[in-house]
């Protein structure tokens, strides 16, 4: 199963990447993801806090997976005991003409849980959409 959410944004590959990356400032911005601790680098662990739809928080701790810098980030999870469900977040950032980036944000899903989870993980691409929304408002928005 794949979760798939994108927006354009008036700004380049490389202030999106900024904004994307640096974990530290996610608490000023990010509605979905408060918080990130951790090295921005392939094989580093994460400490990700998720805001849930019910106003808890979930702290995941993801597996980077990938990081190409201005055009992809990628984590590993395991979303659900024994492998039960397994997911894969992903930023990839598409340069446009004119100084535009498209952002794709997504998650990549397997695992048997898939089929029990699937209408609940369907409706996290709100979250997404709305870190999607207030990541272009941070990259468009000078100075910040």
């Amino acid at each position: 199963m794949r979760l798939l959410t994108e927006v354009g944004i008036d700004a380049t590959p490389a202030r999106v990447w900024d904004v994307l990356t640096r974990f530290k400032l996610y608490a000023d911005w990010n509605p979905l993801i408060p918080a990130v601790m951790g090295e921005l680098r392939e094989g580093a662990e994460l400490e990700v806090s998720v805001s849930e739809l019910n106003g808890r928080e979930r702290v995941l701790r993801p597996t980077i997976t990938r990081v190409d810098a201005e055009r992809e980030l990628r984590w590993s999870e395991r979303l659900a005991p024994l492998g039960l469900l397994k997911g894969e977040r992903f930023f990839r950032l598409t340069p446009l003409d004119g100084g535009r980036t498209t952002l794709e944000h997504g998650q990549d899903l397997e695992g048997i849980a898939v089929r029990f989870y699937g209408e609940q993980l369907a409706r996290a691409v709100g979250g997404f959409a709305a870190m999607n929304q207030a990541l272009k408002k941070r990259a468009e928005t000078p100075g910040r």
